[in-house]
């Protein structure tokens, strides 16, 4: 996972460029840049651990309100900047797995007849539900290739459960549950931060990723960080923002976190829009995979051809 997060994410132009604008030559990924894409991940798993359970549980509106409050703690311990690596690996994540979903959202004769919207943004609760397997079954689903692959990984095509509370609902919170949220243009390094907070929860030499995120304001998981997001800003070293501050100047970089244009599969919503793909479309394969579902069909499907239809 850390290798694919480099690939597409230390490497994307401009922000891997060598100082001498030569295109053909890329920074390679630090150990120390990798390291911090491990330990996100890390945390993101952990986090699944401790939370599969509870994340299930409607127990009244005080207990769920103390569920939920237990994730947002759970981000406290961690620096601002470290929260940000983390809501960036959330989002990789996303970007890795939500193709495959939304081919078994299209194609399932099972999620059709239920309705279960494409994930176009990365809040959707039924991608969200299944993140909480944990990194080994998202990157399995990841590498699938066939129907029957992701069958079988989406527990033999049950609609995944409908889960209280969510990694991405937690993260979102974070961001104005943690003193001093829009402070980091006020901060020279990460020594004043942790005069001023508390220090960082990882020994990190170098100061890359503090930089990155006070160059974008600060703050977390903000909505319009769409293309620093896909760089995957807050994990670099010192050395590749210099190559970016040598082709772009601190306002282009500010303008690019400011971009709402990337976004796109990224609203901050509380309901799963279809977004831009055909509503009427989408409206005519429900109907037609629940009129399938009510026959005995199960299986793959797609207009025009239901010779993959298992019928009972």
């Amino acid at each position: 996972m850390t290798e694919d997060f480099a690939k597409t994410r230390y490497q994307d132009p401009p922000c891997a460029r060598r100082e001498d604008g030569d295109t053909a030559h890329f920074l390679e990924p630090s150990r120390a840049e990798k390291l911090r894409v491990i330990r996100a991940l890390y945390i993101i798993e952990i986090f699944f651990i401790l939370f599969r359970e509870i994340s299930l549980r409607v127990d009244g509106i005080v207990q769920s309100a103390e569920n939920e409050g237990a994730m947002v703690h759970f981000f406290k311990s961690f620096a601002h900047w470290e929260v940000e690596q983390i809501a960036c690996a959330h989002d990789f994540l996303f970007t890795r797995v939500s193709p495959v979903f939304n081919d078994m959202a299209e194609h399932d004769v099972d999620w059709g007849a239920s309705k279960v919207v494409p994930a176009q943004w990365v809040g959707s609760w039924p991608l969200q539900s299944f993140l909480f397997k944990g990194l080994v079954a998202i990157e399995k689903l990841a590498e699938t290739k066939t129907y029957g692959e992701r069958y079988k990984l989406f527990d033999h095509g049950r609609i995944p459960v409908r889960r209280a509370h969510t990694l991405f609902r937690a993260l979102y919170k974070t961001r104005n549950n943690i003193p001093g949220e829009n402070l980091g243009s006020c901060l020279e390094s990460p020594q004043s931060y942790a005069s001023i907070f508390k220090s960082p929860f990882f020994d990190d030499p170098d100061d890359g990723a503090f930089t990155a995120w006070k160059w974008a304001f600060g703050g977390i998981y903000r909505a319009n960080r769409g293309t620093l997001h896909k760089w995957g800003f807050v994990m670099w070293d010192r050395a590749r923002l210099g190559t970016l501050s040598s082709l772009m100047t601190l306002e282009d970089i500010r303008g690019q976190s400011e971009s709402g244009e990337p976004w796109k599969i990224r609203w901050f919503s509380h309901d799963d829009p279809v977004g831009e793909v055909e509503e009427e479309t989408w409206a005519s394969s429900w109907e037609k995979r629940a009129a399938m579902y009510e026959k005995g069909g199960r299986g793959w499907w797609d207009f025009g051809d239901e010779s993959n239809i298992v019928w009972s």
